[in-house]
């Protein structure tokens, strides 16, 4: 067990119990750079679409459109991956044969599990960035400058923005720790050679030393990320820097 751990903390786990001829850290090594790709994909595009919706809707309160953006929303966050990515296939692949179905090799098979694994995020995102807006807007110095006549949507985006967006800044720390290391139901259905399909595979073959390891190296991801976003708060609001 001490031989163990004083591997583990050199990221030297040992060989694979399934995998004989490949030691963990050549499996994650190999495995860790696709699931990065995917999940940078999924994170520009949640941020990409969750924002302009979560602006929208906050810049639009009260009216048709904002009830509308909302019902949007509602939908992205209750559609689980492993319910849109066989309808997506369905749909986009064997259907109308614009995509291909699955696998892992150029810039089109990452079409489909990029959309699969970002809309719920997408849809978190607005969600949590409009009711920041929102909040936010009711600052004192907000409403002076409503009082001035500044437009609604010139308020949102130079004054009420910078502050709203902490909430989300807090939450992409997990969630980009958590696409990084890889999506376990989106790689299998797509069959991408990822670090969550490894995961999958290592715990229904028994393969404690290479599940260790991933747990492992997800900490790592998690806890360095969660750190980079304290540091970015400080950037985002100066006044962070003084309390």
């Amino acid at each position: 067990m001490c031989v163990f751990l004083f591997g583990a903390l050199q990221l030297d786990f040992g060989p694979s119990l399934r995998y004989r001829s490949h030691s963990v850290y050549e499996i994650i090594r190999e495995s860790a750079p696709v699931s990065a790709i995917l999940g940078l994909l999924a994170f520009g595009f949640a941020l990409g679409l969750g924002l302009p919706i979560g602006f929208y809707t906050a810049a639009r309160r009260g009216r048709w459109q904002d009830y509308t953006s909302s019902l949007i929303i509602i939908v992205m966050m209750c559609t689980p991956g492993f319910i849109l990515a066989p309808i997506l296939v369905l749909v986009l692949s064997l259907k109308l044969k614009l995509l291909p179905p699955a696998l892992w090799g150029n810039i089109q098979h990452v079409v489909l599990p990029t959309i699969a694994l970002g809309l719920i995020y997408a849809g978190r995102i607005a969600r949590l960035f409009r009711g920041s807006l929102l909040e936010v807007s009711q600052n004192e110095f907000i409403l002076l400058a409503r009082a001035k006549g500044l437009p609604e949507s010139k308020v949102l985006l130079r004054h009420v923005a910078r502050l709203a967006i902490l909430p989300v800044v807090t939450y992409c720390g997990p969630m980009l720790a958590d696409l990084l290391t890889g999506s376990f139901v989106i790689e299998n259905i797509f069959q991408i050679p990822g670090s969550g399909m490894m995961f999958v595979h290592a715990a229904l073959n028994s393969d404690y030393t290479l599940v260790v390891g991933l747990v492992t190296f997800y900490a790592i991801i998690l806890i360095s990320l969660n750190l980079f976003v304290d540091v970015c708060y400080a950037v985002i609001d100066p006044r962070i820097r003084y309390e």
